[in-house]
């Protein structure tokens, strides 16, 4: 091989080597071969396949004036030099431009500009593709020797070995920008690590939770972008891709150090494997699934809680059918006289444990959303203010109580007693927390705003609705011990407790309040860090006003008629006809809807009450409403459930009923409602 073809093949490899760019080697190429062919002009033209043409892209030495005049060549035995040389597919040499025929349609181009010979040899890059020619012009007539041929060939090769570079860097640099795209695109975290866990590659979803760019973390490790525990439960999962060689799949949960968001993700790993097989590093792609798990999460707490208040609903409906006899009896026997003062306890401890009893029921009717709430207009700050007063000693600690409210504060709608419990319970849980966290500098903050037109944000329970409104926002913040994702994922179910002298009912009856307002409330909790409820009640409509001050209690009168009392529950109507006779009525006793219908209508409706039972089997009460209604529709009738009033509602729909009765009752439960009945003019006095 001769030293003019051995200095070409050094500069294209040098060339090649330092990643030139292609057209500034096939330059080089050019001048390289003027110098061995004196007077010679070196020139490639490149192929222009979806023209059928081909154009100028190099030629160092040739005038401006002749490219622009030459410009592009169609391919043909007549075509000059280049491009009967790509047409025949072989080397072509002209040895006389003036009286060659391949120059017919040039003559006058190389007429005007000198040249007086060219020889072109076609680049290819295999046997079938040809990419262009490599040619050399001169001012005289010549033709090449066999040592310039050569050197036309090898020019030309390796004018192809650049062209095939060029395109392969051309075809990576497309890839790399696709690559970028789909990589920056991504919602999805993506990453590539190598054995020693160090970030080769990274995407602007996989830098956002750790503070940086994608940059900043080629060559760290997790343990310097992610605190413990996640870089733990990470290294933990590229260990078993690396150690097995198998892909892993797991949930990790992300608080962002670039804005403290809790995301959670769902994370695949998947070994990266070298041209031989082995493992090399591993390959991630982490998918954020925060709103689909809090999706289910509520999902499964709306079931949960559906069942568990039907459940509850079922428990205190049968309790409270039994607690009418205790209760109802208890109360009869307060007003003997004769008891010794031992005796007279009993019958108090008994009434006491029985009321005690009453509220753990009401607390279950409260979590199943049966309590309906007075439609009463709120002042939430004036009502938290009460609460520390209202604890008593049960909040007696070192805590900080801190309240943050605005001048202006709209009320909302709701039951000021039923609110005050909601907001009893947390910040009672909250000195709870400060105190299992033994903390010196412990701290509540109660804050309160108003949130205009806006959703509420958070895993919400229970479900809001999805429309914009106006809310106030209530949040109780503490210090305190905090607690785990599993913990949270209960505190509302009924009897679980954190504390060992818990029922586990004040949070459940808080969320079945929260329901009934409309309302709904989100919990965000780290350990050993604090915990905050946030509560979202609607703002108060204008025509919310003060509910009317209940009756006034009044003693027993005297006869005042005949009342029939319809329940399925034998210990329900004889303490109920005790109490009734006791105020003055003279009981009937029917044991189901048909025959408390059959004596209603045998006594042609000559009843001054009915005291009628929500459920029974058979026929139950809403359909002996519908038929005493059409027997005797002057006659007053008292509702009485242990399901609530809400339920109670519901079930009779629009049908008149003169007065509500919770179970259980008493004397006094029986004396108000009596009264309620005679205010509305339906009772005889």
């Amino acid at each position: 091989m001769s030293k003019p073809v051995l200095s070409l093949q050094r500069l294209v490899l040098e060339d090649i080597a330092a990643g030139r760019p292609g057209t500034e080697t096939l330059d080089r190429i050019c001048k390289l071969v003027e110098e061995i062919v004196p007077g010679g002009l070196a020139s490639v033209m490149r192929s222009v396949p979806e023209r059928g043409t081909l154009v100028y892209s190099n030629a160092p030495s040739l005038s401006p004036e002749v490219l622009a005049t030459c410009g592009e060549l169609t391919p043909g035995a007549l075509s000059g030099t280049c491009g009967a040389a790509f047409f025949e597919r072989r080397m072509v040499v002209v040895e006389d431009t003036s009286v060659d025929p391949r120059w017919q349609s040039l003559r006058d181009v190389a007429e005007r500009f000198g040249i007086k010979s060219c020889w072109s040899v076609p680049i290819r890059f295999d046997e079938h593709t040809l990419v262009g020619t490599f040619a050399v012009s001169l001012r005289e007539h010549a033709a090449p020797t066999d040592e310039q041929r050569e050197l036309l060939e090898v020019a030309a090769y390796l004018a192809s070995v650049v062209l095939r570079v060029e395109k392969a860097e051309a075809a990576t640099r497309e890839q790399t920008t696709l690559l970028h795209a789909v990589l920056e695109g991504s919602e999805d975290a993506i990453f590539v690590k190598d054995r020693d866990g160090r970030y080769l590659l990274a995407n602007r979803a996989e830098a956002r939770d750790c503070g940086c760019s994608p940059q900043e973390m080629i060559g760290k490790r997790d343990g310097e972008l992610y605190g413990n525990p996640l870089a733990s439960k990470a290294v933990e999962g590229d260990r078993h891709v690396l150690e097995t060689g198998r892909s892993v799949v797991h949930e990790l949960e992300v608080a962002s150090r670039h804005d403290g968001v809790v995301r959670e993700y769902l994370v695949r790993r998947d070994p990266l494997r070298d041209g031989a097989g082995k493992v090399i590093g591993v390959v991630g792609i982490a998918r954020d699934v925060t709103e689909t798990r809090r999706a289910e999460r509520a999902l499964q707490q709306a079931q949960k809680l559906e069942s568990l208040g039907v459940l509850a609903s079922g428990i205190a409906h049968d309790f409270n059918n039994l607690m009418v006899g205790v209760l109802g009896n208890a109360s009869l026997l307060e007003d003997v006289q004769q008891w010794s003062d031992d005796l007279g306890e009993v019958v108090a401890d008994i009434r006491a444990a029985a009321e005690r009893s009453v509220e753990l029921t009401a607390q279950l009717m409260q979590y199943a959303g049966k309590r309906k709430p007075e439609r009463t207009a709120v002042q939430l700050p004036e009502l938290l203010r009460e609460v520390p007063h209202l604890l008593g000693k049960a909040f007696e600690q070192s805590a900080t109580l801190e309240f943050d409210f605005p001048d202006e504060l709209p009320p909302v709608a709701g039951d000021p007693v039923q609110l005050r419990q909601v907001m009893m319970n947390l910040i009672l849980n909250a000195g709870d927390a400060l105190a299992a966290a033994e903390r010196d500098a412990g701290r509540i903050q109660v804050r309160a705003a108003r949130c205009q037109g806006t959703m509420p944000t958070g895993e919400l329970l229970p479900a809001a609705p999805r429309d914009t409104r106006d809310w106030v926002l209530v949040e109780i913040a503490d210090n305190g011990v905090g607690m785990d994702r599993e913990t949270r994922a209960r505190i509302f179910d009924p009897f679980f407790s954190t504390k060992a002298t818990g029922r586990g009912l004040g949070l459940a009856a808080v969320l079945g309040i929260i329901g009934a307002h409309r309302g709904c409330l989100s919990v965000a909790s780290t350990p050993g860090e604090g915990t905050r409820f946030s509560v979202w009640l609607p703002v108060a409509e204008v025509d919310c006003v003060l509910a009317p001050p209940p009756p006034a209690r009044r003693g027993a009168a005297g006869a005042r008629g005949r009342a029939l009392i319809i329940d399925d529950e034998d210990v329900v109507r004889e303490a109920a006809g005790r109490l009734l006779r006791k105020v003055g009525y003279e009981p009937v006793l029917a044991g189901d809807g048909a025959s408390g219908v059959d004596a209603f209508a045998r006594a042609e409706g000559r009843f001054d009450l009915v005291l009628l039972d929500l459920t029974m089997p058979g026929m139950g009460g809403h359909e002996v409403l519908r038929r005493l209604r059409e027997i005797a529709p002057e006659v007053p009738v008292v509702l009485t459930s242990g399901l609530g009033e809400i339920a109670c509602r519901e079930a009779v729909g629009d049908q008149v009923v003169d007065a509500f009765l919770p179970k259980p009752f008493g004397v006094h439960d029986i004396e108000a409602m009596v009264e309620r009945v005679r205010a509305a003019k339906r009772l005889h006095t």
